[in-house]
């Protein structure tokens, strides 16, 4: 981890988290994009944007998330299009976890911060964006169709409070409740 937003991780956990191996830390393993197209998957004007806009938010082009079974009632098929991710990790996800918490959070209107429940059991959390021009990189302007997006960042912490901690050294505010 060369990376300087890395590098004020691993000071802000070790303040957090105090062991005497640096290596026992829990540490965050990857970031996931993703997408859902829902009914709009026959629409090729939609899914272009979809890819277009994670492509701009990641810096990386999206893979498309394939039906494992039909599903009668939803009308799809084994092997169809039901979304689009990206998966991050490296210098990238540091880079797109800086702009999160330094830009996008602060731009969503009357954010106060996520409850601690929505940390998981083992440590994850999972924020969901109920469209996509709060990003910087999409002008509004341009936007031809709204649609949400969801942002899991998965840890190798082992219960909820190592996970809380590792979610709060990124800077991810939470709620005083």
């Amino acid at each position: 981890m060369t990376n300087l937003a890395a590098k004020e991780f691993t000071q802000k956990l070790s303040e957090l988290i105090p062991n005497r191996n640096p290596h026992a830390r829990p540490q965050i393993k990857k970031v996931v994009v993703s997408v859902g197209i829902g009914k709009m998957r026959a629409n090729k004007r939609f899914t272009d944007e979809v890819q277009k806009t994670l492509t701009l938010i990641t810096s990386q082009k999206p893979l498309a998330t394939r039906a494992r079974k039909a599903i009668a009632g939803f009308k799809v098929r084994a092997g169809d299009e039901v979304g689009y991710m990206v998966t991050l990790r490296g210098t990238r996800m540091w880079d797109f976890l800086k702009k999160l918490v330094a830009i996008d959070l602060p731009r969503i209107r009357d954010f106060r911060g996520f409850k601690r429940s929505s940390i998981s059991d083992t440590g994850a959390i999972t924020i969901a964006f109920t469209e996509q021009t709060t990003f910087p990189e999409i002008a509004a302007e341009q936007v031809q169709e709204i649609h949400g997006l969801s942002i899991a960042i998965a840890t190798t912490a082992a219960t909820r409070e190592e996970g809380e901690a590792v979610i709060k050294a990124l800077g991810i505010p939470f709620r005083e409740q």
